[in-house]
């Protein structure tokens, strides 16, 4: 299941970064210790009840609403009651209750031009929803590029405006034998759109339509200018009108039917949800996929455990957990799993986790606002050459870091996006480790290695001679961040870089601007993670996103997220093309490619790696498939263990 993925956010997605939960309160909404389904909800499982197959998590859903603001371990169990509606597996998506992916070539996607004029609802070209107005910056229809964009000021213009059809299969029925309809879709829609509700609004602000044109065919159609590669998201979860109809729209949330046991289509049913232990669910007799004799098990108990990984991995070796999911506390442990997966006394999965670590240049820092100066005091030009940020790059041995703390799965990053993502490229620059390479480039720049071993300045653009390679680095105060930093920095150190570290909590270091270090870009090294999402997140390096207080110059403000003020105008042309650019285009694929080689050529950041999740299950256990963009358990209908198993 993947009902919920928010394609563009602020900056304010910092708390990811610093490893705190966005989702919400921990605790689940008030509740009794029981909560049961009523009667006429509950269907009976006609075959007998086997052995439950128990997954344990690290915390306890805090709402099972699915247009709430859901935790991970909500996300996770609602992936039993819900099949899809749209899987996505290693950055590819497959329909699960969709005959098929809408495409240009089956017509399911449409870009039609329309007319507009001075009031009309429409995207700007910085993707923000506006009332047309003079001095609007939009695109103008065919307009996919930077290039072309116009300032509206009166009268009309044509734009393009994204038609999405969506078709469900024949025959599908929520869990109580009621068929599955488009109105329970555009049900759906009208509750996310219901602002005391806490999913995110970002769809419904760019929908101008979301219409079911008979009982399986649902049309959404967005505000002109708002054309985005990620336009499956307009699908909204179809939830059941027939059962929350009656019920009070404002108090959806909190009230039990549908916060603690929603009714879906999918493997299971909820049965039970005992407050800090566990929540229960049944197989689903309607389940459209029970004649392939899914799910494996009848019964299905999702456990809450905590996070401490050796309790957790004894859990497993007793049997009352089969499977330890990703949130379980498993990376203090990782090395005793892998040895005991390869003896066969367990198993043991990695995929991508949700995030990946980068390494950023305060190359515009905030001293040079007015003009730089480094005889007023202003802080070295560091990084304005981009030999030496490559320089940088061969200076630190990422290889290193990834067998640290990703266990040596994955690849070290190029760019923005993994090595395995469809997208990605290998025609882009790579810099590997070889610090004797990198000393040359920083002697080539006038960097020279000073009497103490320090680099000096001697004949740097823009450095004053004599000037010492002395820089500060910032990181969050976690565990893994100061040895990540202890890292890299005796790696520059070795390059004759001398290197202050200083951690701060993630509150203090990810604030906005102009107080915070990093987004007030008073930085010279930073560290940190942003989220690693499906479409290619170029733009977190445009020239506009840059942070600071001229809005004539800077678009968003101190809300701005490019903290290296890095700005580079082919850069912004190739990221804009990509973002403009739908799958199915002819130059789709190129554009994104084009837009990640001029990042990697001229490096605003280090991509270091992503972060790996582990998971680890009883040594029978069959079916596990734990996927970079899924997760591990979005095939639960097809887990089970021992004979249980195909």
């Amino acid at each position: 299941m993947r009902p919920f993925h928010h394609p563009l956010k602020s900056f304010a997605i910092i708390c990811l970064l610093a490893l705190a939960a966005c989702a919400g309160p921990d605790q689940p909404v008030d509740q009794p210790d029981t909560a049961t389904l009523p009667p006429e909800a509950a269907p009976t499982a006609t075959q007998p009840t086997s052995e439950p197959l128990t997954i344990c998590l690290g915390q306890e859903p805090n709402t099972l609403f699915p247009y709430g603001r859901l935790n991970d371990a909500a996300r996770m169990v609602l992936q039993a009651v819900y099949d899809g509606p749209i899987d996505e597996l290693d950055y590819q998506y497959m329909p699960a209750v969709l005959e098929e992916l809408p495409a240009f070539e089956n017509g399911g996607v449409r870009v039609e031009p329309v007319v507009v004029q001075a009031g009309d609802r429409v995207v700007s070209e910085d993707g923000s929803p506006i009332a047309l107005g003079s001095s609007a910056v939009i695109r103008p229809s065919g307009c996919a590029g930077g290039d072309c964009v116009l300032v509206y000021e009166n009268g009309e213009v044509v734009m393009d405006q994204l038609v999405v059809t969506f078709r469900l299969k024949a025959g599908l029925t929520w869990s109580d034998g009621t068929p599955l309809t488009a109105g329970d879709s555009v049900y759906a829609h009208r509750i996310n759109a219901n602002p005391i509700n806490a999913a995110s609004q970002f769809h419904i602000q760019r929908t101008v339509s979301y219409q079911a044109l008979d009982e399986l065919t649902i049309v959404w159609t967005g505000l002109p200018g708002f054309v985005s590669a990620d336009y499956l998201e307009n699908f909204w979860l179809p939830v059941p009108e027939h059962a929350w109809s009656e019920l009070d729209p404002f108090g959806l949330g909190e009230t039990s039917l549908s916060a603690l046991t929603p009714m879906g289509w999918g493997a299971y049913v909820i049965e039970n949800w005992e407050a800090g232990q566990e929540i229960s669910l049944r197989s689903n007799p309607n389940y459209f996929r029970a004649s392939e004799g899914l799910p494996l098990h009848d019964e299905l108990i999702f456990r809450f455990v905590g996070q401490d990984g050796p309790e957790n991995l004894a859990r497993l070796q007793s049997g009352e957990c089969d499977l330890l999911g990703p949130d379980t506390g498993l990376e203090s442990i990782a090395d005793e799993l892998i040895g005991l997966g390869e003896a066969g006394e367990i198993q043991t999965a990695f995929a991508q986790s949700d995030q990946w670590w980068h390494l950023d240049f305060g190359i515009q820092h905030i001293d040079y606002t007015d003009g730089y100066n480094q005889g007023l005091g202003d802080r070295p030009n560091y990084f304005e050459d981009v030999r030496v940020r490559q320089a940088f790059a061969q200076c630190i041995n990422r290889q290193a870091l990834l067998e640290q703390f990703a266990w040596g799965q994955g690849s070290v990053m190029d760019s923005y996006l993994p090595p395995n993502h469809p997208l990605s490229t290998d025609q882009t620059p790579s810099y590997t480790y070889d610090s004797q390479a990198a000393g040359i480039v920083l002697e080539t720049v006038g960097w020279i290695i000073g009497e103490d071993g320090v680099r000096v300045s001697q004949g740097v653009a823009g450095v004053l001679d004599g000037t010492r390679f002395e820089i500060g680095y910032l990181a969050a105060d976690t565990v893994q961040d100061q040895t990540m930093v202890n890292m890299i920095a005796a790696d520059l150190q070795a390059c004759g870089i001398q290197v202050t570290v200083e951690t701060q909590p993630a509150e203090t270091l990810f604030a906005n601007g102009p107080t915070g270090p990093i987004f007030g870009r008073q930085f010279d090294l930073a560290q940190f993670a942003w989220p690693l999402q499906s479409q290619p997140a170029c733009y977190l390096y445009l020239s506009e996103a840059i942070p600071g207080d001229d809005l004539d110059e800077h678009s968003f403000g101190w809300g701005g997220w490019n903290a290296t003020g890095w700005q580079n105008l082919e850069f912004d042309l190739a990221c804009k093309t990509a973002r403009n650019s739908l799958p199915g285009d002819v130059s789709y694929v190129d554009d994104h490619q084009n837009a990640q080689s001029i990042f990697a050529e001229n490096l605003p950041v280090i991509p270091l790696f992503a972060d790996v999740a582990i998971v680890a299950g009883r040594a029978d256990l069959c079916g596990l498939d734990f996927d970079d963009t899924a997760g591990a358990i979005w095939n639960v209908e097809s887990l089970g263990f021992g004979e249980y198993c195909p």
